[in-house]
Parts: C-alpha cells; sequence; structure tokens
C-alpha cells in the first residue's frame, strides 16, 4: 500500500507489465506525468517518514531508472562503436576486395591447371578402372561358371540322395508296417487264447460250484431223511410204549375185574357175616 499522496503501487506495476504496443497515446501521456510527480514527491519526502514497503517500492524505481539510464548510455555508446566499426570495415573491405579479387585471379590459373591434371589422371584412372572392371568380370563370369557347375553337380547328389532316403524310408514303412501287421496278429491270437482260456476257467468253475451245490443239497437231503428215520422211529417207540402201558394197564385191570368177580359170585353170597336173599352188594 503506497503512502498518501504517492502514486499507487499496484497501478506503478502494472504500468510496468503493461507492453508499450498495448498503450493508447493518452496513457503514455498520463503515466509520463504521474511519474513525473511521485518521483518529485518521492525526492520531496523525507525517507524516515516513509513506510516499510513505500522506500521499498521508491529505492527498486530508483534503481531501475538508474539502469534504464545507463542502458540508454550503453545503445547509444554501442552506436556510436557499430558506426565506427561500419566505416573501419567499409575501408577494409574495399582493401579486402582487391585483394580477393587478385587471390581469385591466381586461383583461377591454379585451378585451370590442376583441372588440366585431374582431367589426364581421371581419363588414365578411367581406362585402369575399365581394364580392371574387364578382367573382374571375366573373372567373375569364370566364378559364376564353375559356381553353377558346383550347383548343378551338388543339386544331383543332392536328388540322388533323397532318392536313396526316400526308397529307404519306404522299406523301412514297409517293413514297419509288415511288423505291426505280424504283432497284431499275434496280439490278436494271444487275446483269443487267453478268452478261451478264461471260458474254459470259467466253465469248469461253474461246474464245480454247481457239484458243489449238488453235493450239499444231497447231504442235507440225506440228513433230513436219517433225522426223519430217527424221529419216526422215536414216535413208533412211544406208540409202541404207550400201547404196550397201555395194555399192561388193561390187562391188570381185566385182572383186578377177575380177581373181583371171584371173590363176590352172582349167587348172592356174601363175603360178610349173614345171608342174603337176593343179588350181591354193590
Amino acid at each position: 500500500m503506497s503512502d498518501a499522496p504517492r502514486k499507487d503501487m499496484s497501478s506503478k506495476a502494472q504500468e510496468t507489465f503493461t507492453p508499450d504496443s498495448q498503450k493508447s497515446t493518452l496513457d503514455k501521456a498520463s503515466e509520463g506525468v504521474t511519474n513525473t510527480a511521485d518521483s518529485v514527491a518521492a525526492s520531496a519526502q523525507p525517507g524516515d517518514s516513509k513506510s516499510t514497503s513505500q522506500k521499498l517500492s521508491d529505492e527498486t524505481h530508483a534503481s531501475a531508472d538508474q539502469t534504464s539510464d545507463q542502458a540508454k548510455g550503453a545503445v547509444g555508446s554501442a552506436q556510436d562503436t557499430l558506426s565506427n566499426l561500419g566505416q573501419d570495415a567499409g575501408n577494409k573491405a574495399d582493401s579486402t576486395g582487391q585483394n580477393v579479387q587478385d587471390t581469385a585471379s591466381t586461383y583461377a590459373s591454379k585451378a585451370q591447371e590442376n583441372a588440366g591434371e585431374a582431367k589426364e589422371n581421371l581419363s588414365q584412372t578411367t581406362s585402369n578402372l575399365s581394364q580392371q572392371a574387364q578382367g573382374t568380370a571375366e573373372e567373375a563370369q569364370k566364378k559364376a561358371s564353375s559356381a553353377g557347375q558346383n550347383a548343378q553337380d551338388t543339386a544331383a547328389n543332392y536328388a540322388g540322395k533323397a532318392q536313396e532316403n526316400a526308397g529307404a524310408a519306404k522299406e523301412n514303412l514297409s517293413q514297419t508296417a509288415s511288423n505291426a501287421t505280424a504283432q497284431a496278429q499275434e496280439n490278436a491270437n494271444a487275446a483269443k487264447q487267453n478268452l478261451s482260456q478264461t471260458a474254459d476257467n470259467v466253465s469248469k468253475q461253474a461246474q464245480d460250484t454247481a457239484n458243489n451245490a449238488s453235493q450239499t443239497v444231497n447231504e442235507n437231503v440225506g440228513a433230513a431223511q436219517q433225522q426223519g428215520q430217527s424221529l419216526l422211529e422215536q414216535a413208533q417207540n412211544m406208540v409202541a410204549n404207550t400201547l404196550n402201558s397201555a395194555s399192561n394197564t388193561a390187562a391188570n385191570l381185566a385182572s383186578q375185574v377177575s380177581n373181583a368177580d371171584t371173590s363176590n359170585p352172582v349167587t348172592g353170597t356174601s363175603s360178610g357175616s349173614g345171608t342174603g336173599t337176593g343179588g350181591a352188594n354193590k
């Protein structure tokens, strides 16, 4: 912020960074007037009454103005130096031009002499190169012919070798096919033999199993018959014993009845004291 009544620092900064090409004539005139008034105010204002920012701004612009003056002086000096250098260069150019013309004439004569010698050397070199090229071409033709013959021989050798390899491969393939067929036939026969043997084994095993089952059934039937016979005999013995016991019982009863009849006849005789007139005691 600027001190009163100094020019605003932001305005001064904006004027500084704005190119002159973007300023109108009125802007330039106004800028010159305000800058001059601010410079006068900066000179009149004591340094101890200035704020730090204002003091820094004044010192910066004073340094910039001094630098601008020095730059203008340097530009003027440079312009004078360039003018003097231009005049000296013009004088030296005139002298140098004459020297260049003389030197160019000398160089032209020398160049013409060198061109003659170069032409002669070129002609000789061309002749030598032509002869050398012809010899090289003949040598290349001989090498090409030899290479062609070698290529033909190599191709023939490769063709013969390829034909031999093809024949050997065909023979190997035929032998391999024959071996594979024989091996397949052997495998088929072996499989057939194994299948037949397996079928016989299965049939025999089934027959053995059936025989074992039949034998087990027969044994079970025999055991059942034997057990039934034993039970039948036991039943017959029991019936016989029962009949025998019943017969014995009946015989005993009959004997008892017979004995009872003998002791007490129907005539009326009593086994007790006294006589009776009628039948036996009941």
